[in-house]
């Protein structure tokens, strides 16, 4: 198992300035400046090398450095220079010697893990070595003072005097966390030690997962599985063919013989095991259960609410769901009664407005909670109501609004038209044109050639803007792309393949200079791509992380990002700091688990979002 290291160098960029002082220390000299730290001087950027300056502009320690991180409490920042990396104080001395090939941010007990030569170790705030410099891997100190560190493919535990508290033996360690037992593995077998390296949990299992909240574990014997208790005790027997965690009402999901139900913290049956397969559940405490291709819900309590004689079910939302037999379709409530006829070819749920958008013969109209027809059945295409009254529909390629009385609130003009914005906007194209299908947001048209095969094009608009609720074009239609206003007020934009982003006014408000650029997530942070290389963007336009990888993906809600670079894929967070090293093939994204599949040669596992290895089977969904 490999370990994260969280490298303070890597923090060097990130750091978004949003302090209002801060616009007064930007001057022409500068490429880049941040915001004043602790130690009362400003990072800045010219020509690709950093340093730091004052608040009246002038250059405190020379921008001479490759990289360089923020100023801590203790009054260190670590620098690179020639490669080589170290820490300096507030006037520039260098502390500790600029001679390792990595340094990582202090803990709060004092110390950091640098990098020499492939090994790793640990420094004190004098420079002095406090666990050697020997291990292939290390680990940030737990809360319990416990390091996890790695020697040639054998995995144990140091402490903060670099003792070997735990021997370094075993082939895969997890990690404490909030637990006093950890996961580890040795030959094959799986159990649990202490802190003190004890056993706790005999090794005789086939796998072992870390304890649930309800302190219990998964385990796995013989192929089978079940539940044990912090003191090793079965608690719910080894005899599933699979089981899932605890997550909804206290209960797990559980398989025998392939047959789905649910299991309560005693192992008691709550859901019978006879459902061919079941479904998560749902906010209204019901999930969809299958027997013999029928469809129905049961509640947490394992009665049936909703009978199982549906072809098809949909997950609840607003009270409704939508059902279907022999291909027509219908709504229901949660006590299963049916509202509207089942006889349409496909219906969506009522929204605020009472008004339901259902498809009959080929054609899309309106219903009220009554089956009363409002709005007649003559749309090629029809959206559901939104919250100002108005509905997208379409006819013979032309799209535009209508109101709750079907009232045409402006011309069929447009070839697409997107729902309206929370600022009152909606995005509208018009002069469609054909292009390569690349993307599903769009009419795609196939045709075939003399030979017989067949090429796939997308239909789209050619010209972009955005119109008021009146119709108003208040952006004009000029550009090829457009993206939609989020979060930060702003989209992307495109014109002859340069990208930027403009405001709600239309304002460029970062240049369209860019191969290509993403919406900013939610960190307020954008991708962009210049002549093969990518980085991130702040929501003024400043590359707070340099464009220097061969590919980034956007930030997810755990903070952090996948980045590629030397064909070798790592993971950053939002300060650029490396949370996951430079040295996997492929790492697939991080799940709801807070895991993500990753692969290195031939070797594929699952590691946290920390860095570390953690062992998975595939659990029923």
């Amino acid at each position: 198992m490999k370990l994260t290291k969280v490298s303070l160098i890597s923090l060097i960029l990130i750091f978004i300035a949003n302090a209002s002082e801060i616009k007064k220390l930007i001057t022409p000299k500068y490429d880049y400046t941040w915001q004043v730290e602790k130690n009362g001087l400003s990072k800045a950027m010219l020509n690709d090398k950093y340093g730091f300056i004052d608040v009246n502009g002038n250059v405190a320690i020379p921008l001479k450095y490759e990289m360089i991180g923020h100023s801590e409490d203790n009054n260190l920042t670590s620098v690179m220079l020639n490669k080589k990396c170290g820490f300096i104080d507030n006037k520039g001395n260098e502390v500790i010697p600029l001679k390792y090939d990595l340094v990582f941010d202090f803990g709060n007990n004092g110390l950091a893990q640098v990098g020499l030569n492939g090994k790793y170790g640990f420094i004190n705030k004098k420079g002095k070595v406090v666990v050697p410099i020997k291990y292939d891997d290390i680990d940030n100190f737990e809360l319990n003072g416990l390091s996890q560190v790695e020697l040639n493919g054998k995995y144990g535990f140091v402490d903060e005097k670099g003792n070997e508290v735990i021997p370094l033996k075993y082939n895969s360690t997890s990690y404490f966390g909030n637990n006093k037992l950890v996961v580890v593995e040795l030959n094959g077998k799986w159990g649990f030690i202490d802190a003190k390296g004890k056993v706790a949990i005999p090794l005789k299992y086939e796998r072992v997962w870390n304890f649930e909240d309800n302190g219990l574990a998964i385990v796995k014997l013989n192929d089978r599985y079940g539940f044990i208790n912090k003191n090793g005790k079965v608690v719910i027997p080894l005899k599933y063919d699979s089981v899932a965690s605890f997550i909804n009402y206290g209960i797990a999901k559980v398989t025998l013989n392939w047959y789905y139900g649910f299991v309560n913290a005693q192992g008691k049956k709550v859901i019978p095991l006879k459902y061919d397969y079941v479904d998560n559940f749902g906010k209204n405490s019901l999930v969809a259960v299958s027997l013999n291709n029928k469809w129905g819900f049961v509640d947490a309590k394992g009665k049936e609410v909703i009978p199982l004689k549906y072809d098809e079910v949909e997950e609840f939302s607003n009270g409704f769901t939508k059902v279907s037999i022999n291909k027509k379709w219908s709504l229901i409530d949660e006590k299963g009664k049916i509202l509207i006829p089942l006889k349409y070819d496909y219906v969506d749920t009522f929204a605020n407005n009472g008004l339901a958008n259902v498809k009959l013969n080929g054609k899309w109209g309106f219903i009220d909670k009554n089956d009363k027809v409002i709005i007649p059945f003559k749309y090629d295409i029809a959206w559901n109501f939104e919250d100002n009254g108005l509905a997208i529909v379409e006819i013979d390629g032309k799209w535009s609004f209508i109101d709750a009385k079907g009232k045409i609130v402006m011309p069929f003009k447009y070839n697409q038209v997107n729902k309206f914005e929370d600022n009152g906007l909606a995005q509208v194209g018009i002069n469609t044109k054909e292009e390569w299908n690349h993307t599903k947001d769009y009419v795609v048209i196939s045709e075939a050639n003399n030979s017989g095969e067949w090429t796939v094009y997308e239909e789209r608009p050619k010209n972009w803007g955005y119109i008021d609720i009146n119709g108003k074009e208040v952006i004009p239609l000029k550009y090829d792309l457009l993206g939609g206003f989020g979060k930060y007020g702003l989209a992307v934009a495109q014109i002859k393949e340069k990208c930027g982003f403009i405001n709600i006014k239309g304002d460029e408000v970062i240049p369209l200079k860019y191969d290509s650029v993403w919406d900013f997530a939610n960190n307020g942070l954008a991708q962009a791509g210049l002549n093969g290389k990518y980085g991130f963007l702040d929501t003024k336009g400043n590359a707070v992380i340099p464009l220097k990888y061969d590919s980034v993906r956007d930030f997810g809600n755990n903070g952090l990002a996948i980045v590629a670079l030397n064909a070798k894929e790592g993971v950053i967070d939002a300060k650029g700091s490396i949370v996951i090293p430079f040295k996997y093939d492929n790492i697939v994204g991080f799940d709801d688990d807070g895991l993500t599949e990753v692969m290195t040669g031939e070797k594929t596992f699952y590691m946290n979002n920390k860095g570390k290895k953690s062992y998975r089977e595939k659990y029923i969904d």
